[in-house]
């Protein structure tokens, strides 16, 4: 919440002002962590019994049973037995790929290792096209968006989260 108004330095006074004045004039807010809640209270000064948090439930069950399927074969066979790191996430900017693509250029040829990309989004062309300027091709995948991103994470060496920020 606040680390990316801080991002947005022309806009911060707007962003604060408005969400200090429309949240304080709401019954309950309703906060998805410890850390959201911690972050309304000290950076935009709101009431304690106010914000409510409600963790997002999760159904392990299932996620355990969706994890062991297998990772379509066209995917397997471009991963080539080879380990790989994962991120799961819409192709946004907000989400950070770039940046992710960067970092790891060096170190995925170095170790012969892949990135897969789960997901879909607006940022399909541009990230295809710096995998491309970076001769990456056989090492970063876009799988396009997946109904079930489970056997991605439980197969993958490293799930990683590069967001820059999460919505609110």
């Amino acid at each position: 919440t606040s680390d990316y108004i801080t991002d947005l330095p022309r806009l911060r006074f707007v962003f604060k002002m408005l969400i200090q004045g429309l949240f304080n004039h709401a019954d309950q807010i309703v906060c998805v962590s410890q850390a959201t809640k911690n972050d309304l209270i000290n950076h935009f000064h709101l009431l304690e019994n106010k914000c409510k948090i409600i963790y997002n439930p999760f159904d392990l069950e299932k996620i355990k049973e969706l994890s062991i399927r297998q990772i379509p074969k066209k995917m397997l066979e471009k991963i080539g037995g080879r380990g790989f790191i994962t991120t799961v996430a819409r192709l946004e900017i907000q989400k950070n790929h770039l940046f992710l693509i960067d970092a790891l250029k060096d170190f995925l040829k170095a170790k012969n290792i892949v990135l897969v990309l789960v997901g879909g989004g607006s940022q399909e062309t541009i990230i295809n096209s710096r995998i491309i300027e970076l001769e990456l091709e056989k090492y970063v995948f876009l799988t396009g968006y997946e109904s079930n991103p489970y056997p991605y994470i439980s197969n993958a060496s490293l799930l990683v989260h590069p967001a820059r920020f999460e919505g609110f």
